[in-house]
């Protein structure tokens, strides 16, 4: 995600590692204005990073310039705020002060379409073992029945689901 007045709208995946590794510097290395590009990120080990990680980034580390917040409200703050800011957020996060760019040119809508091939996907896994408890089976159940569906999909975005 991008500042609302940052000209930019697509993002390839090799640029997005130059980028977030600091080899990309400037704004105008991807004809998106002038200034400095401020790297907003969370903190190691947080899924949303996890994410961006496999997709972009491989066993390249962030920039050590990056601005490391602890939440996801926030980045989206951070980034709204400052015109030189890009970050990253899960598609539930975005409103209307951040502009999602578009990666290789897909949007993160796709996911929402289940259109496959989006490249920077964190799937939710809900793992039982074979034999649960009475709670976590009705746990499981309602998450995979069309209540628990209605509200992943409400809040997250989520097209489908693996049946228990």
């Amino acid at each position: 995600v991008v500042n609302r007045e940052n000209p930019l709208e697509n993002i390839g995946i090799d640029q997005a590692r130059q980028v977030f590794t600091g080899r990309t510097r400037l704004w105008s290395e991807l004809d998106a204005g002038f200034g400095a590009i401020q790297v907003i990120t969370r903190e190691a080990g947080v899924g949303v990073r996890n994410a961006l990680q496999q997709a972009v980034m491989g066993r390249r580390r962030f920039t050590p310039t990056a601005i490391v917040l602890p939440g996801n409200r926030e980045i989206l703050e951070e980034v709204a705020a400052d015109p030189l800011a890009i970050g990253f957020l899960p598609a539930s996060w975005l409103d209307d002060r951040v502009k999602a760019l578009t990666l290789e040119g897909m949007s993160h809508d796709w996911v929402a379409l289940n259109v496959p091939g989006y490249p920077a996907v964190l799937p939710l896994f809900f793992v039982t073992p074979d034999d649960p408890s009475p709670e976590a089976a009705a746990l499981r159940d309602f998450v995979a029945g069309e209540a628990g569906a209605a509200l992943l999909t409400g809040r997250y975005g989520l097209p489908g689901y693996a049946s228990p």
